[in-house]
């Protein structure tokens, strides 16, 4: 099996239970091999401030306290040994095997999943029809990325906060175009946290928009947790460029990310959290 897997799905066959069970209590392993329970999270929220000087203090004050308390946020970093089904590409079936694994990868991978399968029902909402969703997991260079067509996000700039709208919704914590209570919410939610919480778990984050209406590729890379954004850039496309639906031609979105495997006590993604990964996708 190549250690570089692309998952292809058409939209209309995505699974919704592929998100992590919520309820279940899951047994915790600790440096010193013990097993205890998982602690309860706790949920206080935060008070935004009218001074921007102080939503930028406090967006920096919590972005330090997800990564020293992310239990609150993404559950547990620490690693949990429980039975989960897994996908096994070369028996081309779901065996349930026992397998240790960090929660927060699979949160935050789930994360990224979850905009895309949004995007799908807020396309068709607009009469726009997605084709696809494409996963990569390269587990040589433990990198992930998420792939999906459907209705194009802006590359302008936020009226108010005077930032590229890609860079808003990837890279500022409290910001999120899921606020509206009006609109149903299929996966994600309206913390304004999300995604964002994938790219402050990962030592490399990057965002690829083409938005084919602007007829421009918007790209902006983030690491060190989310601590380091560069400059987004922005492309002018050629004609014809994508040249097919799969390339993207209608526009689309990309993710990219390299999880902070360090952080959650891993050298790589091995075997098992790879056929995790793979059957979350299905």
């Amino acid at each position: 099996m190549s250690n570089q897997t692309k998952i292809e799905k058409y939209t209309k066959a995505i699974n919704k239970s592929s998100e992590p069970k919520k309820d279940k209590k899951k047994k915790i392993i600790t440096q010193d091999d013990s097993e205890v329970e998982d602690e309860k999270v706790n949920t206080k929220g935060f008070e935004i401030k009218q001074s921007e000087n102080k939503i930028e203090y406090q967006k920096l004050e919590l972005h330090e306290q997800i990564l020293k308390r992310p239990d609150t946020y993404v559950k547990s970093i620490r690693t949990i040994l429980d039975p989960e089904p897994v996908y096994l590409m070369k028996d081309n079936k779901i065996i349930k095997k026992q397998i240790s694994y960090p929660l927060v990868l699979i949160r935050i991978y789930v994360e990224v999943l979850s905009n895309a399968i949004d995007n799908v029902w807020r396309s068709l909402s607009e009469k726009i029809t997605p084709k696809f969703i494409k996963i990569n997991i390269d587990k040589e260079n433990n990198t992930i990325s998420v792939w999906n067509d459907g209705k194009n996000i802006t590359t302008t700039e936020h009226s108010q906060l005077k930032i590229p709208i890609p860079e808003m919704i990837f890279g500022h914590l409290l910001t999120s175009s899921n606020y509206n209570d009006n609109e149903e919410r299929k996966t994600s939610g309206r913390n304004g946290y999300g995604v964002k919480l994938c790219n402050i778990f990962s030592n490399y984050f990057k965002v690829d928009v083409y938005n084919k209406e602007e007829a421009v590729i918007y790209t902006q890379e983030w690491s060190n947790n989310m601590f380091k954004r560069e400059k987004a850039k922005f492309d002018k496309v050629k004609a014809h460029f994508p040249k097919s639906v799969e390339e993207g031609k209608n526009g689309y979105t990309c993710i990219t990310f390299k999880p902070d495997l360090e952080r959650f006590g891993l050298s790589e993604i091995n075997d098992d959290i790879f056929n995790l990964l793979k059957r979350i996708a299905y």
